[in-house]
Protein backbone atom coordinates (compact mmCIF):
# COMPACT_ATOMS: atom_id res chain seq x y z
CA UNK A 1 0.00 0.00 0.00
CA UNK A 2 1.32 3.65 -1.01
CA UNK A 3 1.83 6.18 1.42
CA UNK A 4 -0.74 7.87 0.23
CA UNK A 5 -3.46 4.95 -0.20
CA UNK A 6 -2.06 4.45 3.57
CA UNK A 7 -2.78 7.88 4.63
CA UNK A 8 -6.61 7.71 3.07
CA UNK A 9 -7.15 4.68 5.01
CA UNK A 10 -6.14 6.07 8.31
CA UNK A 11 -8.31 9.39 7.80
CA UNK A 12 -11.17 7.18 6.29
CA UNK A 13 -10.52 4.71 9.37
CA UNK A 14 -10.46 8.11 11.95
CA UNK A 15 -13.53 9.55 10.32
CA UNK A 16 -15.56 6.70 10.85
CA UNK A 17 -14.61 5.61 14.39
CA UNK A 18 -15.75 10.06 14.91
CA UNK A 19 -19.19 9.06 13.14
CA UNK A 20 -19.91 6.14 15.19
CA UNK A 21 -18.85 8.00 18.46
CA UNK A 22 -21.78 10.44 17.29
CA UNK A 23 -24.21 8.09 16.45
CA UNK A 24 -22.97 6.16 19.93
CA UNK A 25 -23.81 9.52 21.70
CA UNK A 26 -27.12 10.04 19.78
CA UNK A 27 -28.20 6.60 20.74
CA UNK A 28 -27.15 7.18 24.53
CA UNK A 29 -29.08 10.97 24.20
CA UNK A 30 -32.47 9.13 23.18
CA UNK A 31 -32.30 6.93 25.73
CA UNK A 32 -32.10 9.35 28.29
CA UNK A 33 -34.88 8.76 31.01
CA UNK A 34 -37.89 10.45 30.54
CA UNK A 35 -38.05 12.96 33.93
CA UNK A 36 -41.76 14.04 35.43
CA UNK A 37 -42.15 16.14 38.49
CA UNK A 38 -44.22 15.59 41.46
CA UNK A 39 -44.76 18.05 44.39
CA UNK A 40 -46.66 16.53 47.06
CA UNK A 41 -45.96 17.45 51.01
CA UNK A 42 -44.14 15.25 52.75
CA UNK A 43 -43.11 17.27 55.71
CA UNK A 44 -45.00 19.39 58.41
CA UNK A 45 -46.95 21.93 58.25
CA UNK A 46 -48.54 20.01 55.13
CA UNK A 47 -50.40 16.51 55.20
CA UNK A 48 -47.18 14.59 54.75
CA UNK A 49 -49.03 11.28 55.55
CA UNK A 50 -51.08 11.86 52.33
CA UNK A 51 -48.07 13.23 50.49
CA UNK A 52 -46.56 9.86 51.36
CA UNK A 53 -49.35 7.59 49.94
CA UNK A 54 -49.82 9.33 47.08
CA UNK A 55 -45.58 9.56 46.47
CA UNK A 56 -45.67 5.70 46.95
CA UNK A 57 -48.56 5.16 44.41
CA UNK A 58 -46.73 7.14 42.03
CA UNK A 59 -43.42 4.87 42.67
CA UNK A 60 -45.52 2.18 42.00
CA UNK A 61 -46.95 3.68 38.93
CA UNK A 62 -43.41 3.92 37.29
CA UNK A 63 -42.16 1.08 38.34
CA UNK A 64 -45.32 -0.64 36.23
CA UNK A 65 -44.32 1.94 33.25
CA UNK A 66 -40.25 0.66 33.78
CA UNK A 67 -40.70 -3.25 33.94
CA UNK A 68 -42.49 -2.72 30.65
CA UNK A 69 -40.39 -1.42 29.20
CA UNK A 70 -40.36 2.40 29.48
CA UNK A 71 -41.69 4.50 26.47
CA UNK A 72 -40.63 6.40 23.70
CA UNK A 73 -38.58 3.47 22.23
CA UNK A 74 -37.44 2.01 25.52
CA UNK A 75 -36.24 5.40 27.59
CA UNK A 76 -37.03 4.53 31.43
CA UNK A 77 -39.45 7.11 33.23
CA UNK A 78 -37.48 8.89 36.28
CA UNK A 79 -39.92 10.56 39.39
CA UNK A 80 -38.31 13.14 40.60
CA UNK A 81 -40.33 14.38 44.31
CA UNK A 82 -40.10 17.76 45.61
CA UNK A 83 -41.60 18.26 49.05
CA UNK A 84 -43.84 21.64 49.21
CA UNK A 85 -44.54 21.09 52.81
CA UNK A 86 -47.89 22.18 52.09
CA UNK A 87 -46.73 26.12 51.80
CA UNK A 88 -47.44 27.90 48.59
CA UNK A 89 -43.62 29.78 48.34
CA UNK A 90 -42.30 25.90 49.07
CA UNK A 91 -44.34 25.05 46.43
CA UNK A 92 -43.20 27.86 43.49
CA UNK A 93 -39.57 27.33 44.52
CA UNK A 94 -40.52 23.23 43.76
CA UNK A 95 -41.55 24.12 40.40
CA UNK A 96 -39.16 26.41 39.61
CA UNK A 97 -36.29 24.05 40.19
CA UNK A 98 -37.63 20.92 38.69
CA UNK A 99 -38.91 22.93 35.71
CA UNK A 100 -34.70 24.88 35.75
CA UNK A 101 -32.50 22.32 37.27
CA UNK A 102 -34.36 18.85 36.82
CA UNK A 103 -35.48 19.94 33.22
CA UNK A 104 -38.46 17.78 33.99
CA UNK A 105 -41.03 17.47 31.05
CA UNK A 106 -44.19 16.69 32.61
CA UNK A 107 -45.40 17.92 36.27
CA UNK A 108 -48.04 15.86 38.82
CA UNK A 109 -49.29 15.57 42.11
CA UNK A 110 -50.38 18.68 44.82
CA UNK A 111 -52.05 18.04 47.92
CA UNK A 112 -52.55 21.85 49.10
CA UNK A 113 -55.08 24.00 47.07
CA UNK A 114 -53.18 27.10 47.58
CA UNK A 115 -49.95 25.67 46.53
CA UNK A 116 -51.60 24.64 43.41
CA UNK A 117 -52.48 28.12 42.60
CA UNK A 118 -49.25 29.43 43.57
CA UNK A 119 -47.40 27.16 41.26
CA UNK A 120 -49.36 27.96 38.09
CA UNK A 121 -47.98 31.30 36.77
CA UNK A 122 -45.02 29.57 36.73
CA UNK A 123 -46.18 26.21 35.04
CA UNK A 124 -47.71 29.12 32.71
CA UNK A 125 -44.40 30.64 32.47
CA UNK A 126 -42.23 27.42 31.12
CA UNK A 127 -45.31 26.13 29.27
CA UNK A 128 -45.03 22.49 31.19
CA UNK A 129 -47.85 20.38 31.36
CA UNK A 130 -49.73 19.46 34.98
CA UNK A 131 -51.89 17.41 36.25
CA UNK A 132 -53.17 18.30 39.46
CA UNK A 133 -53.83 14.83 41.59
CA UNK A 134 -55.60 16.14 44.94
CA UNK A 135 -56.69 19.80 44.73
CA UNK A 136 -59.87 20.92 44.84
CA UNK A 137 -60.14 24.68 45.21
CA UNK A 138 -62.49 25.80 41.89
CA UNK A 139 -59.94 28.20 40.63
CA UNK A 140 -57.38 25.60 39.55
CA UNK A 141 -58.90 24.68 36.79
CA UNK A 142 -61.87 27.88 36.68
CA UNK A 143 -58.59 29.95 34.84
CA UNK A 144 -58.65 27.95 31.84
CA UNK A 145 -54.74 28.36 31.60
CA UNK A 146 -53.60 25.20 29.02
CA UNK A 147 -51.25 23.55 30.94
CA UNK A 148 -53.09 22.60 33.45
CA UNK A 149 -55.49 19.74 33.81
CA UNK A 150 -56.99 18.14 36.79
CA UNK A 151 -58.49 14.84 37.75
CA UNK A 152 -59.80 15.06 41.44
CA UNK A 153 -62.67 16.62 42.68
CA UNK A 154 -63.91 20.45 42.79
CA UNK A 155 -65.08 22.04 45.70
CA UNK A 156 -68.61 22.54 44.57
CA UNK A 157 -68.93 18.93 43.26
CA UNK A 158 -68.13 17.64 46.87
CA UNK A 159 -70.30 20.24 48.47
CA UNK A 160 -73.14 19.78 46.13
CA UNK A 161 -72.78 15.83 46.84
CA UNK A 162 -73.12 16.39 50.48
CA UNK A 163 -75.64 18.90 50.64
CA UNK A 164 -78.02 16.97 48.36
CA UNK A 165 -77.82 13.78 50.92
CA UNK A 166 -78.37 16.17 53.86
CA UNK A 167 -81.71 17.15 51.59
CA UNK A 168 -82.50 13.49 50.87
CA UNK A 169 -82.15 12.38 54.61
CA UNK A 170 -84.28 15.45 55.68
CA UNK A 171 -81.91 17.26 58.36
CA UNK A 172 -83.61 20.63 59.33
CA UNK A 173 -80.94 21.69 61.42
CA UNK A 174 -77.09 21.36 60.30
CA UNK A 175 -74.46 22.84 62.50
CA UNK A 176 -70.88 22.58 60.65
CA UNK A 177 -67.42 23.49 62.36
CA UNK A 178 -64.65 24.11 59.99
CA UNK A 179 -61.04 24.53 60.98
CA UNK A 180 -59.54 28.13 60.85
CA UNK A 181 -57.30 27.68 57.83
CA UNK A 182 -57.66 28.77 54.11
CA UNK A 183 -59.22 25.89 53.27
CA UNK A 184 -61.87 25.72 56.52
CA UNK A 185 -62.99 28.95 55.22
CA UNK A 186 -63.33 28.70 51.36
CA UNK A 187 -64.99 25.03 52.33
CA UNK A 188 -67.52 27.63 54.44
CA UNK A 189 -68.24 29.34 52.03
CA UNK A 190 -69.00 26.92 49.35
CA UNK A 191 -71.11 25.15 51.82
CA UNK A 192 -72.71 28.15 52.53
CA UNK A 193 -73.63 29.09 48.94
CA UNK A 194 -75.13 25.28 48.32
CA UNK A 195 -77.04 25.33 51.71
CA UNK A 196 -78.94 29.41 51.46
CA UNK A 197 -80.37 26.97 48.59
CA UNK A 198 -81.98 24.85 50.91
CA UNK A 199 -84.30 24.95 53.38
CA UNK A 200 -82.11 23.90 55.88
CA UNK A 201 -81.52 25.81 58.74
CA UNK A 202 -77.62 26.00 59.24
CA UNK A 203 -75.02 27.52 61.23
CA UNK A 204 -71.17 27.72 60.68
CA UNK A 205 -68.16 28.24 63.67
CA UNK A 206 -64.21 27.77 63.19
CA UNK A 207 -62.07 26.29 65.42
CA UNK A 208 -58.36 26.19 65.84
CA UNK A 209 -57.38 22.48 64.90
CA UNK A 210 -53.88 23.03 66.43
CA UNK A 211 -55.57 23.47 70.17
CA UNK A 212 -57.03 19.85 70.02
CA UNK A 213 -59.87 20.63 72.64
CA UNK A 214 -63.16 21.04 71.13
CA UNK A 215 -64.44 20.89 74.57
CA UNK A 216 -66.20 24.45 74.77
CA UNK A 217 -66.98 24.97 71.14
CA UNK A 218 -69.10 21.39 71.54
CA UNK A 219 -70.94 22.43 74.32
CA UNK A 220 -72.18 25.33 72.71
CA UNK A 221 -73.28 23.53 69.68
CA UNK A 222 -75.09 21.14 71.48
CA UNK A 223 -76.93 23.89 73.12
CA UNK A 224 -78.82 24.56 68.86
CA UNK A 225 -79.56 20.95 69.25
CA UNK A 226 -78.73 20.10 65.40
CA UNK A 227 -79.81 17.00 63.81
CA UNK A 228 -76.45 17.01 62.31
CA UNK A 229 -72.86 18.03 62.97
CA UNK A 230 -70.41 18.19 60.16
CA UNK A 231 -66.76 17.92 61.73
CA UNK A 232 -65.18 19.64 59.06
CA UNK A 233 -61.60 19.39 60.59
CA UNK A 234 -58.20 17.72 58.75
CA UNK A 235 -55.41 15.85 59.93
CA UNK A 236 -54.74 14.54 63.60
CA UNK A 237 -57.31 16.95 65.01
CA UNK A 238 -60.56 15.30 63.39
CA UNK A 239 -60.27 11.99 65.64
CA UNK A 240 -59.89 14.08 68.81
CA UNK A 241 -62.77 16.29 67.36
CA UNK A 242 -65.17 13.01 66.76
CA UNK A 243 -64.08 11.48 70.35
CA UNK A 244 -65.03 14.70 72.09
CA UNK A 245 -68.29 14.97 70.19
CA UNK A 246 -68.94 11.48 71.37
CA UNK A 247 -67.95 12.43 74.93
CA UNK A 248 -70.00 15.48 75.35
CA UNK A 249 -73.36 13.48 74.33
CA UNK A 250 -73.67 15.68 71.24
CA UNK A 251 -72.92 13.05 68.18
CA UNK A 252 -73.16 10.64 66.67
CA UNK A 253 -76.49 9.91 69.08
CA UNK A 254 -79.80 8.89 68.05
CA UNK A 255 -80.82 12.78 68.04
CA UNK A 256 -77.79 13.95 66.10
CA UNK A 257 -75.86 12.40 63.03
CA UNK A 258 -71.90 13.08 62.33
CA UNK A 259 -70.41 13.57 59.04
CA UNK A 260 -66.71 13.81 59.55
CA UNK A 261 -63.95 14.60 56.90
CA UNK A 262 -62.11 12.95 55.07
CA UNK A 263 -58.76 12.39 57.53
CA UNK A 264 -61.84 9.56 59.36
CA UNK A 265 -60.95 7.42 56.11
CA UNK A 266 -57.56 6.87 57.28
CA UNK A 267 -58.50 3.61 59.04
CA UNK A 268 -56.10 2.44 60.67
CA UNK A 269 -55.69 5.53 62.85
CA UNK A 270 -59.11 6.35 63.06
CA UNK A 271 -60.47 3.00 65.09
CA UNK A 272 -56.98 3.24 66.65
CA UNK A 273 -58.08 6.68 68.12
CA UNK A 274 -62.02 6.67 67.88
CA UNK A 275 -62.60 2.99 68.70
CA UNK A 276 -66.55 2.58 70.04
CA UNK A 277 -67.46 6.18 69.20
CA UNK A 278 -66.53 5.89 65.64
CA UNK A 279 -69.44 3.73 65.17
CA UNK A 280 -72.10 5.44 63.04
CA UNK A 281 -69.76 8.39 61.90
CA UNK A 282 -70.34 9.15 58.11
CA UNK A 283 -67.57 10.54 56.41
CA UNK A 284 -67.13 10.80 51.65
CA UNK A 285 -64.98 8.68 50.10
CA UNK A 286 -64.05 10.22 46.64
CA UNK A 287 -63.64 7.11 44.57
CA UNK A 288 -65.24 4.31 43.02
CA UNK A 289 -67.41 2.06 45.23
CA UNK A 290 -65.69 -1.59 45.59
CA UNK A 291 -68.69 -2.88 43.81
CA UNK A 292 -68.06 -1.33 40.77
CA UNK A 293 -64.18 -1.17 40.37
CA UNK A 294 -62.44 -2.83 37.35
CA UNK A 295 -60.69 -6.02 37.81
CA UNK A 296 -57.35 -3.35 36.96
CA UNK A 297 -58.15 -1.25 39.91
CA UNK A 298 -58.33 -3.76 42.19
CA UNK A 299 -54.95 -5.23 40.84
CA UNK A 300 -53.37 -2.04 41.53
CA UNK A 301 -54.51 -1.91 45.08
CA UNK A 302 -53.50 -5.49 45.80
CA UNK A 303 -50.09 -4.48 44.55
CA UNK A 304 -50.07 -1.53 46.71
CA UNK A 305 -51.31 -3.30 49.79
CA UNK A 306 -48.62 -6.51 49.00
CA UNK A 307 -45.70 -3.30 48.78
CA UNK A 308 -46.39 -0.88 51.13
CA UNK A 309 -48.79 -2.80 54.09
CA UNK A 310 -51.30 -0.48 54.07
CA UNK A 311 -54.27 0.02 51.75
CA UNK A 312 -54.70 2.41 48.90
CA UNK A 313 -56.07 5.36 49.85
CA UNK A 314 -58.52 7.84 47.38
CA UNK A 315 -55.42 10.39 47.17
CA UNK A 316 -52.91 7.15 46.46
CA UNK A 317 -54.94 5.51 43.49
CA UNK A 318 -54.86 10.18 42.06
CA UNK A 319 -50.86 9.95 42.48
CA UNK A 320 -51.02 6.41 40.85
CA UNK A 321 -53.61 7.54 38.14
CA UNK A 322 -51.74 10.82 37.89
CA UNK A 323 -48.48 9.71 37.10
CA UNK A 324 -49.95 6.70 34.60
CA UNK A 325 -52.17 9.70 32.26
CA UNK A 326 -49.02 11.66 31.74
CA UNK A 327 -47.05 8.93 30.72
CA UNK A 328 -50.15 7.84 28.31
CA UNK A 329 -50.30 11.03 27.13
CA UNK A 330 -46.39 11.27 25.97
CA UNK A 331 -46.86 7.74 24.47
CA UNK A 332 -50.58 8.97 22.29
CA UNK A 333 -48.03 12.00 21.63
CA UNK A 334 -45.63 9.40 20.69
CA UNK A 335 -42.66 12.89 22.57
CA UNK A 336 -42.20 15.01 25.28
CA UNK A 337 -43.28 17.90 23.61
CA UNK A 338 -45.12 20.25 25.79
CA UNK A 339 -47.77 20.99 23.08
CA UNK A 340 -48.02 17.68 21.82
CA UNK A 341 -48.57 16.48 25.30
CA UNK A 342 -51.56 18.88 26.18
CA UNK A 343 -52.71 18.08 22.71
CA UNK A 344 -52.94 14.35 23.77
CA UNK A 345 -54.55 14.93 27.24
CA UNK A 346 -57.29 17.27 25.66
CA UNK A 347 -58.09 14.01 23.29
CA UNK A 348 -57.27 11.27 26.07
CA UNK A 349 -59.63 8.31 26.85
CA UNK A 350 -57.70 6.31 29.46
CA UNK A 351 -58.94 3.52 32.45
CA UNK A 352 -57.49 4.62 35.33
CA UNK A 353 -57.90 2.75 39.03
CA UNK A 354 -60.31 6.16 39.59
CA UNK A 355 -62.76 5.23 36.44
CA UNK A 356 -62.45 6.02 32.68
CA UNK A 357 -60.37 9.47 31.99
CA UNK A 358 -60.89 12.05 30.03
CA UNK A 359 -61.35 16.00 29.36
CA UNK A 360 -64.27 16.95 27.54
CA UNK A 361 -63.59 20.48 27.72
CA UNK A 362 -60.40 22.60 26.85
CA UNK A 363 -59.07 24.54 23.66
CA UNK A 364 -60.94 22.56 20.87
CA UNK A 365 -63.90 22.30 22.60
CA UNK A 366 -64.41 24.94 25.22
CA UNK A 367 -66.44 24.81 28.54
CA UNK A 368 -70.25 25.68 27.21
CA UNK A 369 -71.70 29.05 28.69
CA UNK A 370 -74.43 27.26 30.84
CA UNK A 371 -71.61 24.67 33.22
CA UNK A 372 -69.23 25.93 35.65
CA UNK A 373 -65.80 27.96 34.00
CA UNK A 374 -64.16 24.81 36.71
CA UNK A 375 -65.04 21.94 33.81
CA UNK A 376 -62.19 23.58 31.73
CA UNK A 377 -59.60 20.61 32.10
CA UNK A 378 -61.68 18.90 34.01
CA UNK A 379 -62.16 14.95 34.80
CA UNK A 380 -66.38 15.34 35.19
CA UNK A 381 -67.11 11.79 36.09
CA UNK A 382 -65.25 11.99 39.71
CA UNK A 383 -67.01 9.26 42.09
CA UNK A 384 -67.84 10.58 45.57
CA UNK A 385 -70.07 8.26 47.67
CA UNK A 386 -71.06 8.88 51.58
CA UNK A 387 -70.63 5.35 53.84
CA UNK A 388 -71.20 5.09 56.92
CA UNK A 389 -69.18 3.13 59.95
CA UNK A 390 -71.49 0.25 61.23
CA UNK A 391 -68.59 -1.59 63.31
CA UNK A 392 -65.39 -1.21 64.96
CA UNK A 393 -62.58 -1.59 62.71
CA UNK A 394 -64.43 -1.09 59.15
CA UNK A 395 -62.65 -0.53 56.49
CA UNK A 396 -63.71 2.10 54.24
CA UNK A 397 -64.23 -0.39 51.54
CA UNK A 398 -66.97 -2.36 53.81
CA UNK A 399 -68.84 0.24 55.43
CA UNK A 400 -72.18 0.45 53.91
CA UNK A 401 -72.77 3.03 51.06
CA UNK A 402 -75.25 5.49 51.78
CA UNK A 403 -75.38 8.35 49.38
CA UNK A 404 -75.84 8.10 46.44
CA UNK A 405 -79.24 6.41 45.83
CA UNK A 406 -77.39 4.04 42.67
CA UNK A 407 -74.74 3.19 44.83
CA UNK A 408 -76.66 2.85 48.62
CA UNK A 409 -76.38 -0.62 50.23
CA UNK A 410 -79.26 -3.11 51.12
CA UNK A 411 -79.36 -1.23 54.63
CA UNK A 412 -82.19 -1.25 57.61
CA UNK A 413 -82.86 2.34 59.02
CA UNK A 414 -83.97 5.18 57.49
CA UNK A 415 -83.51 6.24 53.30
CA UNK A 416 -80.34 7.22 53.09
CA UNK A 417 -78.75 7.09 56.81
CA UNK A 418 -78.13 4.62 59.44
CA UNK A 419 -79.35 6.20 63.07
CA UNK A 420 -77.86 5.64 66.07
CA UNK A 421 -79.88 2.82 67.88
CA UNK A 422 -81.83 4.59 70.78
CA UNK A 423 -80.39 3.00 74.08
Amino acid sequence: MSSKARSFFILFLACSLLIGSFAFLALAEDKEPVKIGIVLPMSPPGAYNTGTKMYRAAQLAASKVNDSGGILGGRKVKLILVDSRGMPEQGKAAVERLITKEKVVGIIGNYHSGVALAQMPILKKYHIPYICAEAWDDRVTSKGQEEVFRISITTSMYTQIAVDWMKAVGFEKVYLLHENTAYGEWLKGYFSEQLDATDIEYKNVMADPKTQDFTSTLLRIAQWEPDLLFGDVTGPASFSLLKQSKNTGLAPTPDTAYYGSITLLNSKEFWESAGENGKYTVVSRIALPPTVESEMAKEVQKKFKETYDRDMTPQAMEGYDAFMLMVEAMKSAESTDADAVIHALENIKWDGVRGTYQFPYGSDNPVPEDMPDYMWHQFPDVTCYLLEYTEVGQTPTEAPVIWPPEWASDVVGSDYYIPVPEE
